[in-house]
């Protein structure tokens, strides 16, 4: 689920892990890669739900930082809040 052709399925599935196993670094290491992608999809809702993610996950986040800081700048206002708030949580 986490590498199908649907990004927006495979976000959902990397939140959904991040809520349960976020602190494992096998899970890390699955699901950083799938939500810092995440922060460029096509449909906002998508880019706010990765940024929220990785807000959750807080420190074990911070290899998603520079994807954060180029996401910082999104067109959409409520991407941009959430993306706001995970740099703040990361740091």
């Amino acid at each position: 689920m986490l590498t199908g052709k649907d990004q927006s399925a495979s976000i959902v599935a990397a939140c959904a892990l991040a809520q349960i196993d976020g602190s494992s670094p096998q899970t890390l290491g699955q699901i950083l890669p799938v939500l810092t992608g995440g922060l460029m999809s096509a449909v906002p809702e998508s880019r706010q739900m990765a940024a929220d993610a990785l807000a959750r996950l807080k420190s074990a986040a911070k290899p998603a930082l520079p994807a954060l800081e180029k996401a910082a700048s999104d067109e959409n206002p409520s991407v941009r809040e959430a993306v706001k708030e995970a740099i703040a949580a990361i740091r």
